[in-house]
């Protein structure tokens, strides 16, 4: 170990040791004791040689591989000529001379000097000219404090120059000037040039031509120097260009036609030259589309307002300084332009008056500004903020509010760094609340950013947690980047005003969701951002929630739907999105003092329900037909399922086929499940037995004699389903109303109940209405917004409407009511031409009415005018609907039941008034009076209402029976509410998923007088009585009704289910097909 350390100190000092080959230490050794300066550089004894690059490293440098000289410092000890013969014996090329008080042989530069291309510097050396080409030197400065060293009033010619890489003659003299000056003796055959810079005192503006190689020029202009400036137009690939007037006094026209031609030039620079407008007045660079700075130092009177245009998509760096600006200041004009790129703008000493408001709107791109020693004032402005550096003048007064992003920054009022130099006056330095940062990652870039406000100006306004000293500045204030995305997580402390804050790449993560009684949310978790604007909440893409305050850890938000929401929203998809980061999607349950937490299950839920998130339980194994009730961790059934774990079908019956009053087959259809324990089904109080056949959608049992109409239980898996009054024992023959008045009057068809008059000018029920042969002509009226329906005759009107859908419990007790008369109707009329089981086509009007009640019921309602007699079938019965009718649908989709013993009930309400005249008027004199009967008629399938007033007859007609799921089964109404006008009717419909009844109804003009019993008045329209006989036929086994009616209804309850009448009936889904 100690071998080896030993080797590798001395492989490391042992080649640092400089030591001259033989020959390099001779030519160094003549050449010191030329110069006389073998005193001062010493040699080691002989045996020791060349050592003076160890002990004169501030004179000689030497290669340490090869024992070279690399460069050379010498003085002469007096003015000793030496030439090229003292120097081309050292061997290395692009050796360094750096030598003084020599005086140079007249050939030193020229052909024959056998320089390997050695760079000299030269320090008051006597030379005598410089007039041919300098060969084998490839840079060569020459500088003097003596005006005897060097020829007066001498020109240089620029061929003498082309073959060095670099030329510079600088003028280092107390007092007085050199006065050289150059001429251009080259041609277009002349050799090609390989100089690249010039920087030389001169007394004219060299010519280029022939010359394109030169890429900087930087000139000193001399008392006496010829004032012209055109030689400029030859520097077209020169990217430098610097022109010094010194304290020669010289004034120039701005040579902007010059310049403007330079479009290689990247960087302009005038010093101390007294420039004046050019003979346009203005001053127009924008083609110079390669500058990128352009500096003006003491122009003199010269002013800002002649420049017109800068070629901003380039330009950088604008600096002007001990000018005269006139008008105002020019970045507004000419700096903030689209597409500007400028970083720095400088303008001092200028005598800007303006307030500081006029320089704003900055450039995006400003990062550096500075407006020193101009008479200022004003406010400093929020858009300052994006600066790096800003400096104003000392004596400026800034009064009013600082910018947070400056005083954010600052330590017993003076802000952290040195941006920011100005005299505070009344100012309100406000509290640091809007310091705001976020991170984020650019991965096309490979970049982690910071980005927010009031950050500070630089990366020593923070330090980070892990520690990185990478970052760099984008966006001052508002955003700094780092080359890396190693780390996704930083702690950023603000050192002023002692702001810490946690950000992370890696997304947020939720741990719990508080759902405060009010709907405040508190969410815990990680990854989240500091900026409130930058953060948005919403559940089911619908509902914002409003953020009030955002951390790393912590966010708080306000839903102001709240109460709508914890009806529908159970475990409800959310997103949390944060400007450069992932949505993260989780599940919420908003229900109130609730906190939803994140946790995972030790065990496998698998066929034990599914993992609560909330305690890291398995809960609530539901088999897919329910859903979790969270905070109670307890099932809550699908419609038709019931059960702790929802696996008891929930059944009901939908429709019946009864048998006779003898007693018989009994079928029963509905959906029961594919499980059936311990089964039991009751008519009235006996029990329907034996059970011969069940399955999933129908009952078959025999039932005992009996009659009239009952109620009907069914029993199985614990579980009893009850409907109140859907049993009908059915009579083989059937009555008629009023036994058809007499057997002249009509002929009973006992079948279905219904009387065929024998009487042309009597019909009606019980065809004991006489009727006019040419009555007044009715017509119909519908209200396209209420959908009522108004048939006037002569001077009395009956209105027909639909008005409430009531959910009524087992005990008839209404649970949930719909108000149907709203002026809410979407509505359109059109023509149908019907063929309904008859063979005469039929023109009606149609009037179609829809609307979506809560829930998204759907309720779809129909009013047809029949134009001709035609015949119906309806639930195995047939019956002939005569012209002048109308016919009424209404149909319900998609109702959600509370419960699944409850039902629905239509109620429609009938009324008989006045029209009116034309100028809105009465028609004559409201003095009825209403006599109300309810007429029992059990034994018949049809059965009427009639309402005369007036001369006028208005009848309906309408079976027992609904069409329950496609299939016929018993119905029953009742009367609900009435007066002397009006009656509203309740239809109660059978447990059913589609249902439709189907009455009609139309006005008969009575051939009878009425003796009025109103007293005023002598027209003959007093003198008529006006009488309401209301003869109502409603059974307890009838609904009664007054139209034509369909009702469709498709039941939901304690949670949606869709039904569709053509899906299979399983225990998730059900197909009404299948339960014919």
């Amino acid at each position: 170990m100690n071998i080896i350390l030993i080797l590798i100190i001395f492989l490391f000092f042992g080649n640092s040791i400089s030591k001259l080959i033989p020959s390099e230490t001779d030519c160094l050794y003549n050449l010191i004791v030329l110069s006389k300066n073998a005193n001062t550089f010493k040699l080691r004894n002989d045996s020791n040689w060349g050592y003076y690059c160890e002990d004169y490293p501030n004179n000689f440098k030497c290669s340490d591989d090869k024992g070279l000289l690399t460069s050379l410092t010498m003085n002469g000890a007096s003015v000793i000529k030496i030439d090229s013969n003292n120097l081309n014996c050292f061997q290395k090329e692009n050796l360094i001379f750096n030598l003084s008080l020599f005086s140079l042989d007249n050939n030193f530069f020229f052909q024959g000097n056998n320089f390997k291309n050695y760079s000299f510097e030269l320090n008051n050396c006597i030379i005598q000219s410089i007039s041919n080409p300098i060969k084998n030197i490839d840079s060569l400065t020459i500088s003097t404090n003596n005006l005897l060293q060097i020829a007066l009033n001498a020109s240089i010619p620029v061929s003498s120059l082309i073959e060095l890489t670099s030329f510079t003659l600088l003028n280092n003299l107390p007092s007085g000037e050199l006065y050289y000056f150059y001429t251009n003796d080259l041609s277009s055959t002349s050799s090609k040039s390989r100089i690249k810079s010039i920087d030389s005192v001169t007394r004219n503006i060299p010519s280029l031509t022939y010359v394109d190689s030169v890429e900087s020029v930087n000139l000193y202009f001399t008392s006496g120097v010829k004032n012209d400036l055109s030689n400029l137009t030859s520097y077209l690939n020169v990217k430098t260009l610097q022109l010094n007037g010194g304290s020669s006094g010289l004034s120039y026209t701005f040579p902007s036609d010059s310049i403007k031609s330079l479009t290689n030039l990247n960087t302009l620079i005038l010093n101390n030259i007294q420039f004046t407008k050019p003979t346009d007045g203005s001053i127009d660079l924008s083609t110079m589309t390669s500058l990128k700075s352009i500096t003006i130092v003491n122009p003199g009177l010269f002013s800002t307002d002649a420049i017109k245009a800068l070629p901003m998509k380039s330009l950088k760096s604008f600096s002007i300084t001990q000018c005269s600006i006139k008008s105002g200041y020019p970045i507004p004009g000419i700096f903030n332009k689209a597409n500007s790129v400028i970083e720095s703008i400088s303008i001092t000493s200028c005598g800007m008056p303006d307030n500081l408001d006029i320089v704003l709107p900055l450039p995006k791109s400003l990062r550096y500004l500075e407006l020193t020693n101009n008479p200022l004032k004003g406010t400093i402005s929020n858009q300052f903020c994006t600066l790096q550096t800003l400096k104003l003048p000392n004596s400026i007064l800034i009064n009013g509010i600082l910018p947070s992003c400056f005083s954010c920054h600052f330590k017993n009022n003076v802000i952290l760094k040195s941006n920011l130099n100005l005299a505070i006056g009344v100012i309100n330095i406000q509290n640091c609340t809007n310091l705001i940062a976020n991170l984020k990652i650019d991965s096309i870039l490979n970049r982690t950013i910071i980005y927010g406000s009031d950050l500070g100006f630089d990366t020593s306004y923070f330090t980070t947690t892990p520690s990185t000293n990478d970052w760099i500045v984008d966006i001052p204030s508002n955003q700094f980047y780092r080359n890396s995305v190693d780390i996704n997580t930083f702690t950023f402390n603000f050192i002023y005003p002692s702001i810490s804050m946690t950000l992370s790449t890696s997304g947020p993560v939720v741990t719990s969701v508080y759902v405060s009684n009010v709907g405040l949310l508190t969410i815990k978790g990680t990854g989240f951002s500091y900026s409130i604007s930058g953060t948005i909440y919403t559940i089911l893409n619908d509902q914002y929630c409003q953020i009030r305050s955002t951390t790393f850890d912590t966010i708080i938000c306000q839903l102001f739907a709240y109460t709508n929401i914890t009806k529908t929203k159970i475990d409800a998809t959310s997103v949390l999105k944060i400007t450069g980061q992932p949505d993260y999607i989780f599940n919420v349950t908003y229900l109130p003092d609730f906190t939803n937490y994140y946790l995972t299950c030790n065990q496998n839920c698998t066929g034990k329900g599914f993992c609560d998130r909330n305690s890291g339980e398995c809960i609530c194994n539901c088999h897919n037909k329910g859903s979790c009730d969270i905070r109670n961790k307890v099932c809550k059934c699908f419609t038709f399922w019931l059960g702790d774990q929802c696996i008891i079908p929930d059944h009901y019956v939908s429709s019946v086929v009864a048998s006779n009053i003898l007693g018989g087959n009994v079928t029963l259809k509905g959906w029961y499940g594919d499980d059936h324990v311990n089964p039991s089904v009751f008519i009235g109080g006996l029990e329907c037995t034996p059970i011969y056949e069940i399955g999933y959608s129908s009952i078959k049992c025999l039932i005992g004699p009996g009659s009239g109409v009952k109620s009907v239980t069914v029993i199985q898996n614990g579980h009893s389903w009850a409907g109140q009054n859907i049993y009908l024992y059915n009579n083989t023959l059937l009555n008629c109303p009023n036994d058809c008045t007499n057997s002249t009057m009509g002929i009973c068809d006992q079948r279905i109940g219904q009387c065929n008059c024998l009487k042309s000018n009597f019909i009606g029920p019980d065809c004991s209405i006489e009727v006019v042969q040419q009555p007044p002509k009715s017509n119909t009226t519908v209200d396209t917004g209420t959908g009522s329906t108004d048939l006037n005759n002569d001077k009395t009107k009956y209105t027909i409407k639909i008005k409430k859908l009531l959910e009524l419990d087992f005990n008839n007790n209404p649970v949930n009511t719909i108000d149907l008369f709203e002026n809410n109707w979407n509505f359109k009329k059109i023509n149908s031409t019907s063929n309904n089981n008859n063979n005469n086509n039929n023109s009606n009007n149609l009037y179609i009415f829809n609307k979506i009640v809560p829930l998204k019921c759907n309720i779809t309602y129909i009013i047809e005018e029949v134009e001709n007699d035609k015949e119906f079938t309806f639930a195995d019965i047939t019956f002939k609907v005569t012209s002048g009718s109308i016919k009424l649908t209404v149909e319900i989709n998609n109702y959600t039941y509370i419960s699944g013993l409850n039902t629905l009930q239509l109620q429609m309400e009938s009324s008989v008034g006045l029209t009116k005249n034309e100028d809105g008027t009465i028609n004559g004199q409201q003095c009825d009076i209403a006599n109300i009967e309810n007429i029992d008629t059990e034994n018949s399938a049809l059965n009427y209402v009639t309402i005369t007033k007036d001369g006028t007859v208005l009848y309906g007609r309408f079976i027992n029976r609904a069409l329950s799921d496609h299939r016929p089964t018993f119905i029953t109404s009742q009367i609900v509410e009435k007066n002397i006008s009006s009656i509203t009717v309740g239809l109660n419909l059978p447990h059913c998923i589609d249902c439709i009844i189907d009455p009609d109804f139309s006005i008969l003009v009575q051939n009878k007088e009425f003796k009025s019993d109103c007293k005023s008045g002598n027209s003959d329209d007093n003198e008529r009585v006006w009488f309401l006989p209301v003869v109502i036929v409603v059974p307890v086994v009838s609904a009664t009704i007054i139209v034509i009616l369909s009702l469709v209804v498709y039941t939901k309850y304690r949670r949606a289910l869709r039904l569709k009448l053509q899906s299979l009936m399983d225990p998730k889904t059900i197909k009404m097909n299948d339960l014919n």
